[in-house]
């Protein structure tokens, strides 16, 4: 991997920093056919999520959906890396289909967007 990890440099409090992102996601985001409010959609569903989802030794990928009101619903995945007691180091994105999503929803590896759950509600 020729990627940078970015921002998770000099922070005093570790404990705070929930998740790492490497260059290569930041490219494939700008690259893809999202806006910039599913873009950051994305962000938080990475954020929100990076306790939930499993870990495990290789590459893992998880899926999830962008939805915004007035724009087509957005479906991706992310690869990452996650041991077993760490946090996530997610480093690539790409956008997928529907039948990719509910595969990833019935293994249990779906990132869910708690806050536009909680909008529904």
């Amino acid at each position: 991997m020729d990627s940078e990890q970015k921002y998770i440099e000099g922070s005093d409090d570790s404990e705070d920093i929930t998740f790492q992102v490497e260059e290569g996601l930041l490219d494939d985001l700008t690259a893809s056919n999202l806006s910039l409010p599913q873009a950051q959609i994305v962000a938080y569903m990475l954020e929100d999520n990076a306790e939930r989802i499993p870990s495990g030794k290789g590459t893992l990928t998880a899926g999830g959906v962008a939805k915004m009101e007035g724009e087509p619903d957005r479906f991706f995945e992310v690869d990452y890396f996650k041991k077993d007691g760490e946090i996530p180091c997610y480093y690539q994105f790409n956008e997928t289909d529907v039948d990719a999503y509910l595969d990833h929803i019935l293994t249990e590896t779906n990132l869910i967007d708690y806050y536009h759950a909680e909008e529904q509600d």
